[in-house]
């Protein structure tokens, strides 16, 4: 961490143990492109609860809601390596991708052993399933379970009750 912006944790909220969190910056030294400009900021809002084993890989940044819950072993990208086997250089050799955003919107619950991969959006209210690789978007109050994670339920607020979808 290179300044005391990189790190926001809200009032009422805490990360159990056993945490890793990786707040990279421009010009961290071996770093496969540091031509790309970057700060790994992480930002958590207020009375969210994370359980132990939380991982965060942070290249740029990652907005944790208020009211959240993370369970356990929690894995969250914001960047992945290459994968083009025509290069001759190997995949651990190829350059990073740019770094895309990740944002768990107020009220989620994310439950155990899930990974969030670079560019997510966890909308309002959702849930996510012990398990999931969450891949793409997630709409507000859904739940979306698997790998990858796809929305199962969403909200009704007419009927006061979760529907398949």
């Amino acid at each position: 961490m290179r300044d005391s912006n990189q790190l926001v944790i809200g009032t009422g909220s805490d990360i159990s143990n056993y945490y890793d969190i990786w707040l990279h910056y421009k010009g961290d030294e071996g770093n496969a492109y540091n031509d790309v400009p970057y700060i790994g900021k992480l930002v958590i809002g207020n009375n969210t609860k994370i359980g132990q084993f939380f991982k965060a890989d942070v290249y740029t940044e990652v907005k944790i809601g208020d009211d959240c819950l993370l369970a356990s072993n929690i894995y969250i990208l914001t960047v992945m390596h290459s994968m083009n086997p025509e290069i001759t250089a190997s995949y651990v050799e190829q350059p990073m991708l740019i770094p895309k955003r990740v944002e768990i919107c107020d009220g989620a619950w994310i439950g155990e052993r899930v990974s969030i991969l670079p560019g997510v959006t966890i909308g309002k209210k959702s849930i996510i399933g012990t398990g999931a690789v969450v891949t793409k978007d997630i709409p507000e109050y859904s739940i979306a379970v698997g790998n990858p994670a796809r929305v199962i339920k969403q909200w009704n607020f007419n009927l006061k009750k979760w529907i398949r979808v």
